[in-house]
Order: structure tokens, then C-alpha cells, then sequence
């Protein structure tokens, strides 16, 4: 395999967490301007998996490496620029603007007490517009709603610009219209470095529209991944959720819907 554009790899991996085998000998590879969305029952160690790629978790054995060089050799700054980490959930505990929010993403880019470049302060407000956040940008991030919440996180990662997003539920607290338009602007900013996603999905619907490629986590430590088209079916889906599911047509489209 020519692994010149590779971003992430993984190589004969064993992640635990407790008594949990999240994967077992996991070998995966994501290349540049492929969107992954992974799968899999609760508990299964779905979020565990992003804290490993990042560097938040420890592997059992085995190696991430992330565009060809292992995590553990990336300096902290460097790494940040190139992998960015959309958390399930964040507290807000801190009083912080949404502006401020946005304004500490660049953090891998400006060195300490450094004025902002006019270049980056359009950054920022174009990443604001985009998750349509530009009015509030001087509130409280605490005094925001579920949704408004996430947008601005959405909108930090967009001011981030890595080329490796891992997306932690991305539309979690998100309207219907506010999940499609988000995720439409994830991936083509990710386009625009020629890089990649990979998402953590519960609705197997968006993993469809959205992704080429998935990732099934099963338990036990046992995965399958492959094109999109492969893997996103019923019978493989019902496997993996225990729960019949079955697919509907529309003309052109089709569902997943759990029977």
C-alpha cells in the first residue's frame, strides 16, 4: 500500500479501557479527503479509540501514527496543528466568551502574548458566520444554549484548521438543518487541507450520507471497516446493535430504520 498520503495509521493496536477490549490487532488506515464514520453499541469504547489517536489514552500495544511519524514524536504545537479533537461534550465551567473561545484555538499558530494577525482575525469571524454565531460571539459560552454551544465548539476547531478532525458526535444538541449544514461545512473545510474526518455517529443515516468509509467497533475487540457501501448494511448493522434493522427505498434514496 503507498502510504504517501496517509494520515492516520494504525498498526497491530490493542486499546483497553476497565474490563473492556475496544480492538484487538486493529490495523486501519485513513488517507487524505476520506470521511470515516464509526459505529458501534454504547460502552463499547467508541470515544476511547479518539483519546488513543489523540494521545489522551494509552494503547495496550501496537502504534498510531499520525502522517507516517508516531503520535509520542509529534511536539504538542505541531501535533496541533495537524489533528483536531471535537470532544462529545465540553463543561464551559470557565467564563469565556464565544469570541475567546475561537480566539484560544489559534493557540497553535501565535507564540505567547502575541498580537493576532488581521489575516487570523478573519479567520475567526469567517468561522463565527459559518456556524452562524457571529451575533453572539461576545456571550457567555455558559449562558448558551445545548445547540448554540456546539456550533461554537464547531467553530473553534473551524478556526483550529487541522488536517486529521476527529469528530466526537458531532451533532450532538444540533436541529435537523443545523446537523446537515454543519457537517457539510466540516468536511469541506477539511477538503481545503486535503484532509480527513472521522466521526463517531449513533444514527447510521448520517454515517451514510456523509461518510466513505466505515468503521464498526463490535465488542471484544473484534472491527470491520471498508467503503462505505460494503459495511453500511442492515444485516451487518443488526449484527452490530442487536436490534433488527431494516433499509427503505425512495427512488434514489434509502433509510435505515430499526424494526
Amino acid at each position: 500500500m503507498d502510504d504517501s498520503h496517509s494520515l492516520l495509521q494504525m498498526v497491530n493496536l490493542d486499546i483497553e479501557i476497565g474490563n473492556i477490549q475496544v480492538c484487538h490487532n486493529l490495523n486501519w488506515t485513513v488517507n487524505s479527503n476520506e470521511v470515516w464514520g464509526i459505529l458501534g453499541l454504547n460502552g463499547v469504547g467508541k470515544t476511547t479509540l479518539f483519546n488513543t489517536i489523540s494521545g489522551l489514552h494509552e494503547a495496550s500495544s501496537g502504534q498510531v501514527l499520525i502522517q507516517n511519524t508516531a503520535l509520542a514524536q509529534w511536539p504538542h504545537k505541531a501535533l496541533a496543528k495537524e489533528l483536531g479533537y471535537l470532544f462529545q461534550s465540553l463543561s464551559h465551567e470557565f467564563p469565556q466568551t464565544v469570541d475567546e473561545f475561537c480566539t484560544d484555538a489559534l493557540y497553535p499558530y501565535i507564540n505567547q502574548w502575541q498580537n493576532m494577525s488581521a489575516d487570523q482575525l478573519q479567520i475567526i469571524s469567517d468561522s463565527l458566520s459559518v456556524t452562524e454565531m457571529t451575533d453572539k460571539r461576545e456571550r457567555l459560552i455558559n449562558s448558551l444554549s445545548g445547540g448554540e454551544k456546539r456550533r461554537t465548539e464547531i467553530a473553534g476547531l473551524l478556526v483550529q484548521n487541522p488536517r486529521l478532525w476527529l469528530l466526537d458526535e458531532p451533532v450532538n444538541h444540533l436541529d435537523l438543518r443545523h446537523q446537515i449544514h454543519m457537517m457539510q461545512v466540516l468536511i469541506e473545510a477539511a477538503q481545503k487541507r486535503s484532509g480527513s474526518i472521522i466521526c463517531i455517529f449513533h444514527d447510521p443515516n448520517l454515517a451514510k450520507r456523509f461518510c466513505t468509509h466505515i468503521l464498526l467497533l463490535k465488542g471484544n475487540g473484534s472491527y470491520e471497516n471498508g467503503i462505505t457501501e460494503k459495511i453500511l448494511t442492515a444485516e451487518k448493522l443488526s449484527q452490530l446493535y442487536q436490534q433488527t434493522v431494516i433499509e427503505l427505498h425512495d427512488n434514489d434514496k434509502a433509510a435505515f430504520i430499526a424494526d
